[in-house]
């Protein structure tokens, strides 16, 4: 077992033995002279501590003079100065040269004006006798000569030349009457003191002097001068104290090394005994104290780590076996058996893998005992170690394989099912056993594992249950993988699954839901087909503007020219109003397609709905209620307010058609913030705040298949003739052009609610410009005289708008494109008077051409006619007071109003040379 260890490490805590008395005697001499010194250098820190405490109070006296003085002074400055009556001990102030500085009253009392300057010198002389502090206003060029600076003071303003943000400037001063406390506090001039103060250099913020308060620190010294005998009695009865405290300490030691030698003797004993038991077991054995340290260890468990019994007593245990390394973690704190063991005093056992010195490890059975001592108190553990390396090692190959899997098992993403196939007597699949299931298993079907494991498909999914048998058959028994996406009508879901056998019978299902991609790929679908519709809308519209055109414009000149008593004026007005229907037609076909014009303005959604309400009540009857619920302090929204009118009458008119035997339409304002999960759902919109307008019935609702279609131009419900199908198609091609969105939900026999999305404008900016007042279409066409340059690529439209100007009283000179339209005007020699002109031609448009016409003359007057909103859009918005821009088709009398008041205005050669591009 080796030699006997040294015992006085195995002592319980206190002084070594060792410890002799000459030791003792010079600790106790040296802690009696660090304790003088500590009680010295205490109270000399307390002294230190009075005297800046004293300071700072003569100081914070100082600044609160001070303070009283600019306030007196800043009362005084605002009321332009005091009127004092004039006696003994005041006289006018001969330095202060002002109007009405000195008045007689009606009772011949004589006044003079004290100025703030003047008012503080006097107080400051009246308070020299008061008290031991004095002040003084002085500055570097004093007016009076009382007010000049002695040395400090000369040199505190001086340092405020180069210090003009400094609030004051304080310094202690040795005086033969004692040491004070000085400081100085600038005097800025402020806007009153330019009343007085009215020279070039006397402006608002310059330093012009400063007020100085002296403080004697006998004043805040006098009352505390006896304070250090006042502590010096409690110091050195404290010291006295730890006097005694050391000797006490000095005997209970000298003590404590008697009994401690008398125990060492006993423990040597005790311990030759448990060496021998220890020696005797062939199994390693190790015994620890509360220290993790060593104090007896056999020769086995020393033969592990490479070391002797008499080498590792003492040490750590850490230390000695420094090759050992619990691969499960079982050497963390919170895991130790030792450690364990000391805090509850019950023995534990474990597994160890312990890796040896040569690169080999083993696996150990540990049991860790307590020791305990005659007390019973735990004072260090027993470890014993028995190997079980090949038992273990198997083990925990299969418990490592099995928590990989449960890890992987629970923690994918996508749900994960085990199942069982169940055959009849032919072996033929009839339904499936679900045997565990992982928890992303229930965030994708819904269904708790706790309602699922051990019940069928059947059970689960009565209705689909042998779709989903025939699906994952070939799996189960053939080991046949399978991948597919399918949609389960029950769960309301669509899933994407992968199904792999695991063992013949058995298989495992793989799948994520993927309803919401299904959701969103739908309504890109549907966005897409509705873009694909407004174009196609659109540009039908277009092509056929030019066609009403000419219709319209020859239908309108043959009318004119037409008496009212000619049996041919019937006809051509039924003509005339057809062609009007049908441009009116034109108009919805645009407004579906996004492309009519827009004149937004920043409104209330409240008051539109308002007075909305207000004639809706009377079109939808008595047995229709209309009812408001209006949000309070909505935001403001930027709508054409007209064309949002037009939506709420064709949603209302929709709900109307729904409740023919009545029933109750509301109408909803709020403010709504639309955040990223919203917009998800809703690829249209963007993240932000929005105002919602909702419109709701209590009508007959309607089926999922015929939402899908609400919004398609010409899909109606009703019967042949009484509706067009475009009223809910406008409305979306409205709402969706004001960068807003209609969301329609409904069932069958529930009603319906469409929900209307308008972006919150958060910093309004009403900009806009008024458009000229063309007249009514109605009004007769005026005449007029002057050269037109008309520019259209359409002959025919071409054509008509010609011999239309023509007839009004025009000069006509034409061209084919915006090209050509520029050469006509360079090389004819009489001037032109209006250009009229198409905006979108081949080549250069209208647009670019005025603008290169209007480098040579700024003023020309520009009439542009489209039926592409979007260009007219661009147009007016860098039009200029001498443009009108007008939608095909126009009317003929619409036309030449605009011609005539344009030419009416004539040339200015002043306009506004914004007008040149």
């Amino acid at each position: 077992m080796g030699e006997t260890p040294d015992f006085h490490r195995l002592a319980p805590p206190g002084l070594s033995a060792t410890v002799g008395h000459g030791f003792l005697y010079l600790m106790s001499g040296l802690a009696l002279g660090v304790w003088t010194l500590v009680c010295f250098l205490f109270l000399w820190n307390l002294d230190a501590q009075e005297k800046r405490h004293i300071e700072q109070s003569a100081h914070t006296h100082a600044l609160a003079l001070v303070e009283k003085d600019k306030l007196y002074r800043l009362w005084n400055a605002l009321h332009g100065g005091v009127y004092v009556a004039v006696g003994p001990n005041l006289a006018p102030n001969p330095y202060l040269h002002v109007p009405e500085r000195d008045i007689e009253t009606p009772s011949g009392k004589k006044l003079t004006l004290v100025n703030p300057a003047y008012m503080t010198r006097m107080v400051h002389e009246l308070g020299r006798g008061a008290g031991n502090s004095s002040a003084h206003i002085t500055g570097l060029e004093p007016i009076n000569p009382a007010n000049a600076p002695d040395p400090w003071e000369k040199k505190a303003l001086e340092w405020f030349t180069s210090h003009a943000e400094a609030s004051h400037y304080a310094e202690k001063v040795s005086e033969e009457a004692g040491s004070v406390i000085k400081v100085m506090v600038p005097l800025r001039l402020e806007r009153p003191c330019l009343r007085c103060h009215d020279t070039a250099l006397d402006v608002e913020g310059r330093v012009r002097g400063g007020i100085a308060v002296t403080v004697p620190l006998k004043t805040f010294d006098a009352p505390k001068a006896d304070w250090p005998l006042y502590y010096f009695k409690p110091f050195v009865f404290i010291w006295l104290t730890g006097l005694i405290g050391i000797l006490v300490g000095f005997w209970v030691a000298r003590g404590r090394i008697a009994e401690r030698r008398v125990f060492l003797s006993t423990l040597a004993a005790k311990e030759q005994l448990r060496r021998s038991i220890c020696e005797g077991m062939q199994d390693p054995l190790v015994v620890l104290d509360r220290d993790f340290r060593i104090r007896m260890i056999n020769s086995a468990a020393a033969a592990l780590a490479q070391t002797t019994p008499k080498e590792a007593e003492g040490k750590s245990c850490t230390e000695v076996f420094s090759y050992w390394h619990k691969l499960s973690g079982a050497c963390a704190d919170k895991e130790c058996a030792a450690r364990q063991v000391l805090k509850t005093g019950t023995a534990r056992s474990s597994h160890m893998e312990i890796l040896l010195p040569d690169g080999s490890s083993r696996v150990f059975h540990v049991l860790v005992s307590p020791l305990l001592e005659q007390d019973a108190a735990v004072s260090g553990v027993i470890e014993s170690f028995r190997d079980i390396t090949e038992e273990a090692r198997a083990q925990h190959e299969l418990a490592k394989e099995k928590r990989d899997l449960d890890l992987l098992f629970e923690n994918m993403f996508g749900g994960c099912a085990l199942h069982e196939m169940m055959t009849d007597e032919h072996g033929a699949p009839v339904d499936y056993r679900f045997l565990k299931v992982n928890a992303a298993f229930a965030e994708h079907t819904g269904l708790p594992a706790k309602n699922i494991i051990g019940k069928t498909v059947r059970e689960i999914l009565p209705d689909s249950y042998d779709r989903w048998v025939r699906r994952y058959a070939p799996t189960a028994l053939a080991g046949k993988p399978v991948a597919f996406e399918d949609f389960e009508p029950v769960l309301g879901r669509h899933f994407s699954v992968r199904a792999y056998q695991t063992e013949p019978g058995k298989f495992v299902t793989v799948f994520f839901d993927v309803t919401e991609r299904e959701k969103l790929s739908e309504q890109l679908r549907h966005a897409q087909k509705m873009q694909a519709v407004g174009q196609l809308a659109g540009g039908v519209a277009h092509e056929f503007n030019n066609i009403l055109q000419i219709i319209n414009g020859y239908v309108e000149m043959v009318l004119g020219q037409t008496p009212a008593h000619d049996p041919r004026h019937g006809p051509l007005q039924r003509v005339m109003d057809s062609g009007l229907r049908a441009a009116r037609l034109v108009q919805q076909l645009l407004a579906f397609s996004r492309k009519q014009i827009l004149r937004p303005e920043p409104a209330d959604i409240n008051e539109v709905v308002r007075d909305f309400c207000k004639l809706a009540q009377k079109m939808v009857g008595e047995t229709i209620a209309i009812r408001r619920v209006l949000g309070a302090h909505l935001g403001r929204v930027r709508i054409d307010r007209p064309l949002m009118e037009q939506v709420l009458l064709n949603l209302v008119i929709n709900a109307r058609d729904a409740m023919p035997s009545g029933g109750e339409i509301v109408v909803e304002t709020a403010d709504v913030d639309l955040d990223e999960t919203y917009v998800l759902q809703n690829v249209q919109l963007h993240p932000g705040p929005y105002v919602m307008v909702a419109v709701a019935d209590t009508g007959v609702g309607m089926a999922p298949e015929v939402m899908e279609r609400i919004f398609e131009p010409f899909f109606t419900t009703k019967d042949v003739g009484q509706g067009t199908g475009l009223g809910l198609s406008v409305a979306y091609g409205i709402v969706r052009q004001h960068d807003g969105m209609i969301h329609v939900s409904s069932e069958p026999g529930k009603g319906t609610t469409f929900k209307i999305y308008l972006p919150r404008l958060v910093e309004e900016q009403e900009q806009g410009k008024g458009k000229e007042h063309l007249g009514s279409p109605s009004e007769k066409a005026p005449r007029g005289t002057g050269l037109i340059l008309l520019a259209e690529d359409d002959p025919a439209v071409r054509e008509y708008l010609a011999m239309a100007l023509r007839d009004a009283g025009y000069g006509v000179v034409e061209a084919r494109n915006g090209m050509e339209a520029v050469e006509i005007f360079a090389t004819t020699l009489e001037p032109i008077d209006c250009v009229v002109t198409d905006v979108v031609m081949p080549g250069m448009g209208g647009e670019e051409a005025v603008g290169l016409i209007r480098r040579t003359c700024g003023w020309i007057p520009a009439v542009f006619l489209s039926g592409y909103s979007e260009r007219m859009h661009g147009v007016a918005a860098r039009s200029s007071p001498n443009t009108v821009y007008l939608e095909k088709p126009v009317r003929r009398s619409v036309l030449l109003r605009a011609v005539h008041e344009l030419v009416a205005k004539g040339a200015d050669p002043f306009m506004d040379q914004e007008s040149s591009p």
